[in-house]
């Protein structure tokens, strides 16, 4: 949709509802920050970050004031692309990580709070560089094998 802007450094997406269809902001060279806020419901689908190499961070703020969410959807391959992303903050929802969603081997620091339900897959997050793992749910389950081999921890 906005594929090939060179210049913008910045996304920030707030509304009640948001739907972002695939492939949407490809080849942002600039683009440092993305940032969403929705309060009902968001679907992020595929390969949002190709070529997005100053990708830094990326927020997601899925709630309301009651942490409730209808709907909060991450393929599973959402931020493909996104292989410079330091730090990753997602707030509200049920949440399911694959290893598939997080490609990034520069992460550094990753920030989950208020979901009602967190599930970590199986061998997410070896190799990292996390230094901070802030997670904050109702439910949570970390599957076999995850974190491993990440010196900085």
């Amino acid at each position: 949709m906005f594929q090939r802007s060179y210049k913008v450094t910045i996304v920030l997406i707030d509304g009640t509802i948001v739907n972002i269809k695939n492939n949407c902001f490809n080849n942002f060279s600039s683009l440092k920050f993305f940032i969403v806020n929705a309060l009902s419901s968001i679907s992020i689908e595929s390969q949002q970050f190709i070529q997005c190499n100053q990708l830094n961070t990326i927020k997601i703020n899925a709630a309301n004031h009651n942490y409730q969410l209808k709907s909060f959807e991450l393929n599973k391959d959402s931020f493909k692309g996104a292989y410079n992303l330091s730090i990753l903050e997602i707030s509200g929802g049920n949440l399911s990580i694959s290893n598939e969603l997080l490609n990034s081997s520069s992460l550094t620091e990753l920030k989950i709070n208020s979901a009602n339900e967190v599930e970590i897959e199986s061998n997410t997050f070896n190799n990292s560089k996390l230094k901070t793992i802030y997670i904050f749910s109702v439910k949570l389950t970390i599957k076999s094998n995850c974190f491993n081999n990440n010196s900085k921890l």
